[in-house]
């Protein structure tokens, strides 16, 4: 039986002849890098259940690899039993709700408790190449594999950590660039007396009162960026001072 899924994966709910209940999970080309998304996930929630002591669904078979009967990556899980939270919220007694929160704390206070090495997403030790002493996060074995848990490769979308020293560097004077624009604007704008955020258009009478005071604050920046412009008319009449587009009367 299909359940109900999200954008990541798709979910089946199989049903054995003694009524045992397992959800089969397929991930979604959209979902991450093939082989270390599902070994990492699953290595995560072994990670969760056994060594952190937080309650998740006990993986009975898996494949990172599309070599198998299934032809596709899978996690083969138990169903976990129960109503949603979000269901059930509003017809719980407080002193539950007590406990539901002190609960869900514990959980949390166990998650920021965790001793990783480095940054990544967690995998058994068995599938990853070329292991650092560094990457494994302790001596603790997973009792499901009979592996080390080790810190490897992120399976989130790029980010500066992926990028070479290289690219970073590309990045971080981009950044820089960028918040140099952002304290020029400001700057402009607080001599000017005007607000963050003004779309540049005033009406006639005041023109040439802010065209000077532009001027005189970026050092003819503006004048230059209006003589390129060729002192366009909104169809209200009204004018653009510093060359944005707008409309309307400041």
């Amino acid at each position: 039986m299909k359940l109900h899924e999200g954008n990541f994966n798709k979910m089946f709910l199989i049903t054995g002849d003694g009524g045992r209940e397992l959800v089969a999970k397929i991930p979604n080309p959209n979902v991450g890098q093939t082989h270390f998304t599902t070994a990492s996930e699953v290595a995560t929630m072994d990670h969760v259940r056994h060594v952190l002591g937080i309650p998740a669904p006990l993986v009975y078979g898996w494949s990172s690899y599309i070599d198998n009967p299934v032809n596709a990556e899978y996690i083969l899980m138990e169903r976990s039993e129960g109503v949603e939270l979000g269901k059930a919220w509003h017809d719980i007694p407080w002193t539950e709700r007590y406990e539901v929160v002190k609960s869900l704390a514990g959980y949390e206070k166990a998650f920021v408790s965790a001793n990783l090495s480095m940054y990544g997403s967690l995998y058994y030790a068995k599938y990853l190449l070329n292991l650092s002493p560094s990457q494994f996060i302790s001596s603790v074995e997973s009792t499901e594999e009979g592996e080390a848990f080790v810190v490897g490769p992120t399976t989130n979308v790029p980010c500066p950590l992926s990028f070479t020293p290289e690219e970073r560097e590309v990045q971080w004077r981009l950044t820089k660039s960028w918040y140099e624009g952002v304290d020029l604007m400001n700057e402009v704008l607080d001599g000017i007396r005007m607000y963050k955020g003004w779309d540049g258009w005033v009406n006639h009478d005041n023109y040439e009162v802010y065209k000077g005071a532009i001027g005189a604050v970026s050092g003819g920046v503006s004048g230059a960026v209006w003589e390129d412009r060729g002192g366009e008319e909104g169809m209200d009449g009204s004018v653009a001072v510093s060359g944005q587009d707008g409309c309307g009367e400041g």
